[in-house]
């Protein structure tokens, strides 16, 4: 997969306030993408309400786990490779829940189940 200035390389998505979701896309200028690594924020450190306030029992929210597995795009528990065969096979489609393995389901934090109800 490729833009005119480099390979695609990462698909982040991040949950934000009013259960709205970002995505970010992230390029490399290197070797042709085989694989593309998907990784789901779920938690940032702070509230999902309109007030953002900082969580006392997870200050710094999953950025820790996300900046360890980088280097090596590790796959874990919010993490996952799908290769660019599969996407192209699924019409380019970028979504992280169309290749999201059923056993890596994201881990809520505890005022995220209460957020959402679940």
């Amino acid at each position: 997969m490729r833009s005119a200035s480099g390979h695609l390389a990462a698909v982040g998505r991040i949950q934000a306030v009013f259960r709205r979701c970002t995505a970010i896309l992230i390029f490399a200028k290197s070797n042709p993408t085989e694989s593309v690594w998907f990784y789901e924020l779920t938690a940032d450190g702070y509230s999902l309400d309109d007030k953002r306030t900082p969580l006392p029992d997870n200050p710094r929210g999953d950025i820790p786990d996300v900046l360890a597995k980088w280097p090596t795009r590790e796959e874990g528990r919010n993490s996952f490779r799908v290769s660019t065969q599969t996407i192209r096979d699924n019409g380019w489609q970028l979504m992280p829940g169309r290749y999201r393995p059923a056993q890596l389901r994201p881990q809520r934090s505890n005022r995220q189940r209460k957020f959402y109800g679940g």
